[in-house]
């Protein structure tokens, strides 16, 4: 491992800067991405389609049945709300694989989760408790399927409102679990716990983070709406098939969503990086560190 040698440079950027860059990142880097992203996606997305798919059941015409457009909207909204709410959590390979990535050429999967396993009970606990990951399931097992809209959904897109505004103001909690294996509880030592290092981190660049916040959530909404029309295009052009059906919205709007989820992951991790460039000096850092290691391995 070449701290001083890194696959992304290591350089303040601006914020469309780091969009960009995660464009390249994504490009680069699919598969691994993909597979990364993967392992975390697919046991909620499982669980996704088991909670909702009352909603869109499969026997319904959509160019018959009345109120469709009612219908079709519920699904896409608790989708979107249930995604929303698992991202962080479900993208966690996906932080673990690029922290491993800018130092290592092709880092295996396998070694990546065997790095994850150590901090992963943290994570679950900070996302499945802290930021209401296991409320969100459990409000979405109680929405009773005989009324249009209830109480339960509500407090659902409320979980997820407080959940969005949360991660708005402190994004990097994986980061900090992830790859600085900072503890949640500091014992005996003077080690810095999460939550300290969360306040610090965040607290240094509170403006760059929020304007990032905005601006990824309307890239986020373009995104996951082009993505979604691709899918439609695609099925049309493999299977000449371009009908608005059932399938076309349980696939295509989970699917969508996800890939968004991707991107997002990796804008997030390179404004983490970012962040850390511009108020820690960690370019130096690196540096410092790499040449220590050189004059270790050549010896007195």
């Amino acid at each position: 491992m070449h701290l001083d040698r890194t696959f992304i440079a290591i350089r303040e950027r601006g914020l469309f800067d780091t969009l960009d860059l995660s464009l390249q990142v994504c490009r680069l880097h699919a598969w691994p991405l993909l597979g990364a992203l993967a392992l975390g996606a697919v046991p909620f997305a499982l669980l996704n389609y088991l909670l909702t798919d009352w909603i869109l059941p499969g026997d319904l015409d959509l160019a018959a049945a009345e109120e469709v457009s009612a219908v079709v909207l519920r699904f896409a909204w608790t989708m979107l709300l249930l995604v929303t709410l698992e991202a962080p959590l479900a993208a966690v390979c996906v932080t673990a694989y690029l922290g491993q990535a800018m130092f290592l050429e092709a880092p295996r999967l396998r070694e990546v989760v065997g790095d994850l396993g150590r901090c992963l009970p943290q994570v679950f606990w900070c996302q499945l408790v802290g930021r209401g990951v296991f409320l969100g399931l459990l409000l979405a097992v109680l929405i009773p399927r005989d009324s249009l809209y209830s109480g339960q959904e509500v407090f659902l897109a409320l979980l997820c409102l407080a959940a969005l505004v949360r991660r708005l103001t402190a994004p990097f909690l994986n980061e900090i679990l992830v790859l600085e294996k900072a503890p949640l509880r500091a014992g005996r030592t003077l080690t810095v716990t999460a939550g300290q290092r969360s306040r610090l981190l965040h607290g240094a660049g509170a403006g760059s983070i929020m304007n990032l916040g905005l601006v990824a959530a309307v890239v986020a909404a373009l995104l996951t709406l082009s993505a979604f029309g691709a899918s439609l295009c695609l099925r049309g052009m493999l299977l000449e098939n371009w009908s608005w059906d059932v399938p076309l919205f349980r696939v295509g709007v989970p699917l969508s969503l996800w890939l968004t989820v991707l991107f997002l992951s990796v804008a997030r991790f390179l404004a983490y990086l970012d962040l850390r460039i511009r108020h820690e000096g960690w370019e130096v850092e690196l540096r410092m560190r790499a040449e220590g290691m050189r004059l270790a391995e050549e010896g007195p």
